[in-house]
Parts: structure tokens; sequence; C-alpha cells
């Protein structure tokens, strides 16, 4: 006969074996949204499983019968009220597909990566459910993300996500997020395999390139109009960040890097795709790899002097004056322009020893053609 004691502990072995069960990757996700109440939608380039139908969120106008003095009055009030309804019409399917699609073109043809991304006949699984709970079971452990509500297996070409009114507002581009993600690690594996991007210009460059610029959860969205500047992040914390649970913290992290590689990339797209090419150590490493990132010509002729001056530069036009003044966008970059100016001493030194003084601030990198400025 069982010992009473012994039925507990059984059970807790199920239970924590069922976890495991339905733990993180893409056959699970897979085996999940194969149910009966699940549909499944083929694109040119991505497959949708996703169920028939959901909670939705609607706003509707209701009516409240009040008592007056004269009389009874009317009173109409605007409630949101949850309903089930059709999942594909609800999220917008259509839409996100025809976004995804422009996304996965610009994407590969910004990191000129044609021959390496094709997602022609191996599509990109994109697993919905509509549950925070259930998503919580089935995601994995991903990478520092602002992307909450995704979760991304790499190795299948696969993307679990969490679809609720609540993350609606949000919901093309943070899927976005999670296909940039995966263009950009399949390209890095076949031109870099051992390289790896810091955190900032991997977030940055995702989030640049899906046009994020929030904090999306499964059940919230975290995003505001500018940021404040006594809470731009420290250059200490943008190239080694530190755990962030706070979901603020995240927010800034997430629009400071995008900021960044927004004008790494004006400044040279093709020389930022270089240096995938040759970057290693992911956050450990930036201070040595960024010798080989182009910033300016004018600006950043060290890594201490790009760092000093991300704030005036990158971060400032972010905060709440230029945001809410033009003319204080213009100030700036008059300001800006002004300080790039060669100085008097400059413009008296002949072609030649404006060259050789040029010259002196190139760093040659071996087995590198192109060139880049420290």
């Amino acid at each position: 006969m069982r010992s009473p004691k012994l039925i507990p502990f059984l059970l807790t072995v199920v239970f924590l074996l069922s976890i495991d069960v339905r733990g993180a990757g893409a056959e699970r996700w897979k085996l999940f949204c194969e149910g009966e109440n699940y549909k499944r939608w083929q694109t040119d380039f991505f497959d949708f499983y996703y169920p028939e139908k959901c909670q939705g969120l609607f706003n509707e106008e209701t009516v409240a019968v009040s008592s007056a003095d004269d009389g009874k009055e009317e009173i109409k009030k605007q409630v949101n009220v949850l309903k089930e309804t059709d999942t594909f019409q609800y999220y917008k399917f259509i839409r996100i597909d025809l976004y995804l699609l422009n996304l996965l073109q610009k994407t590969v043809v910004r990191l000129q990566a044609a021959d390496i991304v094709d997602y022609s006949s191996d599509h990109c699984k994109i697993y919905v459910v509509t549950d925070s709970k259930r998503f919580a079971n089935l995601k994995g452990k991903d990478e520092f993300s602002p992307a909450g509500n995704v979760s991304v297996d790499k190795k299948t070409r696969s993307i679990l996500v969490c679809a609720t009114p609540a993350s609606r507002p949000q919901l093309e581009k943070s899927i976005g997020y999670g296909v940039v993600s995966l263009i950009l690690r399949e390209y890095m594996d076949s031109v870099n395999p051992e390289g790896a991007l810091c955190d900032a210009l991997r977030i940055g460059l995702c989030a640049h390139c899906s046009c994020l610029n929030a904090v999306v959860e499964p059940n919230r969205i975290v995003t505001r109009p500018y940021l404040l500047e006594d809470k731009l992040l420290l250059p200490s914390d943008l190239f080694w960040p530190p755990k962030m649970d706070d979901l603020e913290k995240k927010l800034y992290f997430t629009i400071q890097s995008r900021a960044l590689v927004s004008n790494i990339m004006l400044a040279s797209e093709p020389k930022f795709v270089e240096y995938l090419k040759v970057v290693k150590g992911g956050n450990s490493g930036f201070r040595n790899s960024f010798q080989y990132l182009y910033v300016s010509d004018k600006w950043a002729g060290s890594y201490d002097d790009f760092c000093n001056g991300l704030n005036k530069r990158i971060f400032y036009p972010l905060t709440k004056e230029p945001m809410t003044d033009p003319l204080a966008v213009a100030k700036w970059q008059k300001a800006l322009d002004d300080e790039d100016a060669d100085p008097p001493e400059k413009k008296k030194l002949s072609t030649w020893e404006r060259e050789c003084e040029r010259e002196s601030h190139i760093h040659r990198h071996p087995g590198i053609k192109k060139v880049y400025y420290k």
C-alpha cells in the first residue's frame, strides 16, 4: 500500500514533468498549434498558425437611464467590452503579412543578404497564442529584447507570438522585430559565425528595421512621446547593460539604441554591413571592435570621444525640447555644424597637408580592404 506522504511527492513530479513537456521550442509550438481549433494560413514567405476564435476588446456605446427632477435622462457612455471574435480579422493578419513582406525585402537589401537569406521555399513559421499564461509556458529563454510578447527559435525560423488586445497596437512591429532578429542571426552565422554584436547595436538594428519604438509585453505596451534628459542611459549602461527588469529603462535602452543605429547607418550603411563581418565579442568586445565601426568623418576619433558625444549628437533630439519645439532642432543642428567646421588654423593647410592629417586617423585592419576610421 502506498504511503500517504508519497502521493503529494508523485503529484509534484508529474507536475514538473508536464512543465518540461510544455516547454520551449518550435516542435512544441507546432504540436500545440495543430489542435482542432487552430487554422493555418500560408503566404509566399510566412506560415501563420492561429486559433480560429479569440477574445477581442471592442468599444461600444451603452445607454444609462438616470432619474432627474424633471424626469428620466438618458446618458450615453463608451465602454470596452470583451467578446469572442474571429482571430484572423481581429488581428488583421493580411496587413501584418504585407508589413512583414516589405520588412523582409528591405532588411535583406540593407544587409546585402539576398544570397544568404531565402524564405521562398523554407517559410518563417509564426505560431500565435492568445493567452499570456500559455505563452509563458511555451516560450523559451530569449535574448534581451523589447519584444516581450515574442519568442524566437532561430534554428527553425519559427516565432511564437502572444497576441492580446493589450498588445494589438504594436503586434505587427513586435513580430517584425522577431523576423529581423532571425535574418540578422542567419546573416551573422554565414559571414561571421564567431562574431557577436553588442546588445545596443543588435537591438538597435532590429528596432530600426522593424520601426519598433516601444516595449511590448503580452498584456502591456510601454512607450512615451519623448525621453527625459536626466533619465538617458549612460554609455556604460548601453554598451554593458545591467539586468533590466524595469520596463522604462528597457524602453530607454530600445529608443536610444535604435537612434544610435539609425545614425550610424545614415552615415554609411555599406560600412555598417562591413562591420558586421568583423565584429567580435558582443558587449565585452565593443570597445575593441569600435575601431572598425564607421561613425562620422567629423566625430568620434576615439571610443571615448564617441561615448562623450552620444548625448549631444544622437540622444538630444529624442528629448522633450526638440520634440516639442522645431526651432530647437535647427539650433542644435547649427551648433553641431559650427563645431564640426574646420577651425581657422586647419583652413590654412595645403591640400597635401590636409590629406596627410586625414590619413593619420585611419586604421587599416589586416585582411580587410575597406578603410575604417577610429
